[in-house]
């Protein structure tokens, strides 16, 4: 019985930070609505000009974000690797935080004494006409776009001699170089 209401009580706090984060007066930034996208293995807040990713707490054959620890690390890690490609885009990880009174905050100066209850990637929102599916409609993405080899001054060395020494997860190729592709193309256009 304690593992069952260990499960409904961590999905009923999860519940409550998406809830929580869903509101705009929330934000330092003040946005005045808050769209949520979710994806398999996210919660996508577009708030004004500002994104906040917010990992699920999940395991999957590549990834497992089940700890904070782990979220916190993957956090950083989507950080680290985003900025080469698109620098200006990924801005930084955000902790969510929660003060002794209970109440949640992405204000670290104001919740003094809070402990982290989460993270976040904080990106700057791109226009929805940058969008790859948008750019796919419109006719903008072609195959040979995608064959493009990666510069090396997009990536460091080490990482393509990865890629090329077969380093990366089978199908993970095909799949970087379309978010290259996405983040180049909706970083120029």
């Amino acid at each position: 019985m304690p593992r069952i209401r260990s499960v409904v009580g961590a999905q009923a706090a999860l519940r409550a930070k998406v809830a929580w984060l869903a509101q705009p007066d929330h934000y330092p930034h003040r946005p005045r609505a808050v769209e949520i996208i979710e994806t398999h293995f996210a919660w996508v807040f577009l708030a004004g000009d500002r994104v906040y990713k917010f990992k699920k707490p999940l395991l999957q054959a590549t990834m497992d974000y089940r700890t904070l620890a782990r979220r916190g690390r993957a956090c950083r890690e989507e950080l680290r690797l985003n900025r080469r490609l698109a620098p200006h885009v990924y801005l930084r990880v955000v902790p969510l935080l929660r003060a002794s009174s209970g109440s949640l905050s992405l204000r670290p100066r104001q919740a003094s004494g809070a402990m982290v209850v989460d993270w976040l990637v904080q990106m700057r929102r791109l226009r929805a006409s940058r969008m790859l599916d948008r750019l796919i409609s419109a006719g903008a993405v072609h195959g040979a776009d995608l064959a493009r080899p990666v510069s090396p001054s997009s990536l460091h060395a080490r990482s393509i001699g990865r890629w090329r020494t077969g380093h990366i997860a089978p199908g993970c190729a095909a799949r970087f170089a379309a978010t290259r592709l996405c983040s180049a193309r909706a970083i120029s256009l």
